[in-house]
């Protein structure tokens, strides 16, 4: 399953809330404002790679680019993907779950 997340989680407790319900082998796609989630020192950022080694996880480029972080600021655990590798994680890990505020 893909699941999109599009806030950057405020406290650690609401990324363990949507963490927890994730499944191995599930993927974790940060876009929007979601990208400043997994940047380093960010509210949720321990809890979101501890569950590196459980699921994938990955953020938008252009919304990185948009908000003006760059890839060495981010956890070590996330691959940066484009658009046509957000269509590409949708195809082969459908069904999707929104995360959205």
């Amino acid at each position: 399953m893909l699941h999109l997340v599009n806030f950057p989680f405020s406290e650690a407790e609401a990324a363990k809330r949507i963490l927890s319900r994730m499944a191995p082998k599930d993927v974790l796609l940060f876009i929007e404002n979601g990208v400043c989630a997994v940047e380093r020192g960010a509210p949720a950022a321990c809890e979101i790679d501890s569950f590196a080694e459980v699921v994938e996880i990955y953020a938008l480029l252009p919304d990185l680019k948009t908000r003006g972080i760059g890839a060495a600021s981010l956890l070590q655990c996330v691959q940066i993907i484009d658009y046509p590798g957000f269509v590409t994680l949708a195809v082969e890990n459908g069904p999707v779950q929104s995360w959205f505020r």
